[in-house]
């Protein structure tokens, strides 16, 4: 699930393998230049929020080592 606000940003829903280390990337041109906006160990379905005031183009990915 992918939603944004202006007030609060881009926000998007994740599930993933329990017990699993994520780092979710983002960048703002194309090709890619891979920013890293949090790192998390997945236990449960979890929103990651970018609160960042976004440009008009913004790509995100989910990498697991």
């Amino acid at each position: 699930t992918t939603s944004y606000n202006a007030v609060s940003g881009m926000a998007f829903t994740f599930e993933g393998i329990v017990g699993q280390s994520y780092t979710v990337e983002y960048s703002d041109v194309i090709p890619p230049n891979w920013m890293t906006l949090t790192n998390f160990t997945y236990t449960a379905p979890i929103t990651i929020t970018d609160p960042a005031t976004l440009p008009t183009q913004r790509v995100y990915r989910t990498v697991s080592p």
